[in-house]
């Protein structure tokens, strides 16, 4: 090159003549614009796209919070509608008979000790009410306040009552997972992501709660008795805690059944382990079916002496005597569940004067099904109190369905399975926890102030429960995991000391 001050042709990085430093070649100083170049403009349009994308998704993340929003609130209110209407036509479906008419005429005259004029108005008058469905389908917690005023002396009293149906709440999830199935498609669209969607059934089943408990505090029914001087009025609602937790829950898992497709449910022998759950709980329900038609079918076969208790009101005797209204099917399930449990050993109860009243029962006792009876306090030792305990021993402690129970729950256990000891325990605790919820959730509990008697309960208590049931899931479960373990070993698939 030559040099940029005296013109000579040199070489180097200096001029030797005059010292002058050089500029590097056109070549060395060419690829620095270039890289700038490519520096300035895109590699491929890859990467020009992901560019794009990138601000794009900015911009679609913002938009999906407002339609997250609109579509949890339009979701909300589209299945409160939903439900409205079929709690409309239940209370239709549930007017086609008496029982439901008898059973409020019931409690307001043998358990709350309201005159007979009244307790047959007020349940006429509130029977029709589809506000009780309502209630049904989120717990079945009832609470009022009852007055009279007859000559200047007031009669007031404030009750509780509790009748979870778990026919009620099965249909409840049903509609709830039947919703979710129909929507998961524009869900999944909008959220891919497993939390997500959790946090859109949270916030669903949140609304959802909150919009029932607004509709049952709109809807309370109340009713006033006029009779010449004498003037009573009765004021019932619903309990605030337990149908908003009812509604909550029980949504919530309906919904996420409904969605389908969690990602975080897709782990080799887990996975396999919850579908023989499933399994398991699958045989429970069809076996206590098949149970039940066969107990209808011993009812409809025996004559009525068989059935009727003097002692106590027994499902026999309620079947037979309203056996042609679809209400009375409603509880048959709350039975059934009893009846499982009792076989498992646990002890049912009735606690207090007002269960005692509303089953029909002289005195409150306990019964087990190896112990017997114990109670009837003031009974015991007399004639009537020695024949009453018999009575119900031979009626109510032992039957066939019991053993029924007893081996179909045996089978449906030897349906999960384990590969492992941690599973075992996780089936075992699943279990029990799941039967002690069960057995305190479903107590029908009857509870008044002013001078009726104190608080009553009718079922099971949960730690007594709890210890009964697992007692005897451990040992089924501990024999089947076993015979995996054999069954495995023998065929290959598991290796013994691995």
């Amino acid at each position: 090159m030559n040099c940029p001050s005296c013109g000579i042709e040199v070489k180097g990085k200096f001029c030797h003549k005059c010292g002058v430093r050089l500029a590097p070649p056109i070549e060395d100083a060419a690829p620095a614009p270039e890289k700038e170049n490519r520096s300035a403009e895109p590699d491929s349009p890859e990467k020009a796209v992901w560019g794009k994308s990138d601000s794009a998704n900015l911009t679609l993340e913002s938009v999906n919070i407002r339609s997250f929003a609109g579509m949890l609130g339009a979701s909300a209110l589209g299945f409160i509608g939903i439900l409205a209407g079929a709690a409309f036509l239940l209370a239709k479906y549930v007017q086609r008979g008496p029982f439901f008419n008898d059973l409020l005429y019931h409690i307001f005259r043998n358990v709350w000790n309201v005159p007979p004029e009244q307790a047959a108005y007020f349940a006429t008058d509130l029977q029709n009410k589809y506000w009780h469905q309502l209630v049904l389908l989120h717990g079945g917690a009832y609470r009022g306040t009852y007055s009279s005023v007859l000559s200047s002396v007031e009669k007031r009293f404030d009750f509780e009552f509790h009748a979870p149906l778990l026919l009620s709440h099965g249909l409840l999830f049903g509609m709830v997972a039947a919703y979710g199935w129909l929507i998961r498609r524009i869900v999944r669209k909008q959220l891919v992501s497993d939390a997500a969607r959790l946090g859109w059934a949270a916030g669903f089943s949140m609304l959802y709660a909150l919009g029932v408990m607004l509709l049952l505090s709109l809807v309370n029914p109340e009713s006033v008795y006029l009779f010449g001087a004498e003037h009573s009025e009765l004021q019932v609602s619903a309990s605030f805690g337990r149908p908003f937790i009812t509604a909550f829950v029980v949504c919530f898992l309906g919904t996420c059944m409904g969605l389908g497709g969690w990602s975080f449910l897709n782990s080799g022998n887990w996975m396999s382990w919850l579908k023989s759950v499933r399994h398991f709980m699958l045989s429970m329900v069809g076996f206590s079916t098949l149970i039940a038609g066969l107990m209808i079918v011993q009812w409809a076969l025996v004559d009525n002496s068989r059935v009727y208790n003097p002692h106590i009101v027994t499902m026999g005797s309620l079947w037979k005597e309203y056996k042609q209204e679809p209400a009375i099917y409603a509880i048959l399930p709350n039975i059934l569940l009893q009846e499982q449990i009792y076989s498992l050993g646990g002890t049912w109860h009735i606690d207090g004067m007002h269960a005692a009243r509303f089953l029909g029962a002289s005195a409150p006792f306990q019964l087990n099904l190896l112990s017997g009876i114990k109670g009837l306090e003031g009974g015991t030792g007399t004639k009537g109190g020695d024949a009453a305990r018999s009575g119900l021993e031979n009626e109510l402690q032992v039957s066939w369905y019991h053993f029924a129970f007893l081996l179909a729950y045996a089978y449906s256990l030897s349906r999960i399975k384990m590969h492992n000891a941690v599973m075992l325990a996780t089936a075992t605790l699943s279990i029990v926890i799941g039967f002690a919820f069960l057995s305190r959730y479903f107590n029908v509990w009857i509870a008044a102030t002013g001078g009726t008697g104190p608080e009553g309960r009718v079922g099971f208590h949960m730690l007594q429960t709890g210890m009964a049931v697992g007692i005897g899931t451990l040992a089924i479960l501990s024999l089947s995991f076993v015979a995996q373990l054999l069954v495995g070993v023998k065929e290959g698939k598991v290796t013994v000391g691995a």
